[in-house]
């Protein structure tokens, strides 16, 4: 999407922070590259969580843009990467996310017909765990 080069010098906790605070004002391009950055950075679970979520926000980006088959793709590659990962991980509460994120999905998976470009108030945000 963009270039990779912009973020090499960031520390992990600065994308992490970048990352979460455009997800929740839904610039869902810029979470991408955040996201990407630490996804190239881990391996095992830490990097299917990024790149789990990252996935998220293309699809959220897809279907903001009226792109209903690119959203439901990775809609379904996200669910895939965040699927074995347990309800609380690295200071969210990813079964919150994931569930927001399933439901708000649902019709966009099912193909149903007279979908509309996501409205970003519905959009899922990520909670912190308690």
């Amino acid at each position: 999407m963009g270039d990779p080069a912009v973020y090499e010098n960031a520390s992990n906790e600065h994308l992490w922070e970048e990352g979460l605070r455009c997800f929740e004002i839904g610039d869902y391009f810029e979470v991408h590259e955040l996201l990407e950055e630490l996804w190239r950075r881990h391996d095992g679970d830490l990097s299917d969580f990024y790149q789990g979520l990252l996935m998220a926000a293309v699809s959220l980006y897809h279907y903001g843009n009226g792109n209903f088959h690119g959203a439901k793709l990775l809609a379904k590659q996200s669910e895939q990467k965040l699927r074995k990962l347990p309800p609380i991980f690295h200071g969210i509460d990813l079964a919150r996310f994931k569930a927001d994120f399933g439901a708000l999905m649902a019709p966009v998976l099912a193909g149903a017909s007279g979908l509309k470009p996501l409205d970003p108030e519905s959009a899922p945000k990520i909670h912190a765990a308690h």
